[in-house]
């Protein structure tokens, strides 16, 4: 631990030692609940003057702290590029040559889409550019150390495959209707902002927006069906039973199910379960550091 970890620290029992002793003065006979209660209050009006004073006093030794921790970091990077410098290198590459692919579609794009079928085009080379950006991501988190951040993205990129597999084999009309499906996320996105932005303190969506968007919906109900504006409404004309319109549905669907123990491994690091504390992927230097003892 750094010296100045320490001392804030040993300032931090200093204070709450003090706080203790004058609590037991004004009252003598409060147990230990009572005086973690009293303390909590103290702490709840007094943290934002409280962290504006360790901030400024912690001017002088930030940059020594931030050094210290670089060289940390620097050392540890340099010795897992020394060991997987190949597989991260051949994952760089990779999305390179993809990028150069996808660029050239791009730039030539007349030549690539069939009549009729534009819709199916665009969207399969936006998620194509998507994915090379989500595995760029990856191969940064990795080369960094970051692995549970690296399977977490993983997981979005096995989404975006699926996905895009299953508007390719289902054709232009499910694109149309991938790309409609904006409509219903941003309606939801901004039902749930106007019911929390009087506490957010917030500007509220204007009500022409809110118009708007309802009627928009609607034209989409009577195109499409009621079901359309559920979950996974957009693959409905495919996939016939409701019970089936979901991820693992269109995972299933695509054939790409076969990879669903890895998918739920991912979910671990993605979402706040216990086996994010307690079975991390690449958290051994911070887990080990904690100094626990019980």
């Amino acid at each position: 631990m750094l010296l100045f970890e320490v001392n804030a620290l040993n300032g931090f029992r200093q204070i709450l030692e003090k706080l203790r002793e004058n609590i037991l003065e004004v009252e003598p006979t409060a147990d230990i609940t009572r005086q973690n209660e009293i303390l909590e209050n103290v702490f709840k009006r007094s943290l934002p003057k409280i962290v504006d004073d360790f901030i400024e006093g912690s001017k002088e030794q930030r940059y020594i702290t931030l050094n210290d921790n670089a060289f940390l970091e620097q050392e540890f990077v340099a010795r897992l590029k020394r060991r997987w410098h190949e597989s991260f290198d051949l994952l760089r590459f990779f999305t390179i040559v993809s990028l150069e692919i996808v660029e050239g579609i791009g730039e030539n794009s007349d030549s690539y889409y069939v009549d009729g079928q534009k819709n199916l085009f665009v969207i399969l080379l936006k998620l194509h550019a998507r994915s090379i950006q989500v595995a760029r991501e990856i191969h940064v988190l990795m080369s960094n150390g970051y692995a549970d951040g690296a399977l977490s993205r993983w997981r979005t990129l096995h989404e975006i495959c699926v996905i895009l597999k299953f508007i390719f084999e289902n054709g232009e009309n499910t694109a149309i209707m991938y790309t409609d499906f904006i409509i219903v996320e941003s309606s939801k996105e901004i039902a749930t902002y106007s019911d929390k932005v009087e506490i957010l303190g917030f500007k509220a969506v204007e009500k022409s927006v809110e118009d708007d968007f309802a009627a928009e919906i609607i034209r989409l109900k009577n195109k499409y069906g009621n079901d359309f504006i559920k979950d996974y409404g957009w693959t409905n004309q495919v996939l016939l039973r409701k019970e089936d319109r979901n991820f693992t549905g269109v995972e299933k669907s695509v054939g790409l199910d076969w990879l669903r123990p890895f998918y739920k491994w991912a979910c671990n690091p993605t979402h706040g379960g216990a086996k994010t504390a307690f079975a991390p992927v690449g958290l051994y230097q911070v887990i080990h550091a904690l100094p626990l003892k019980f």
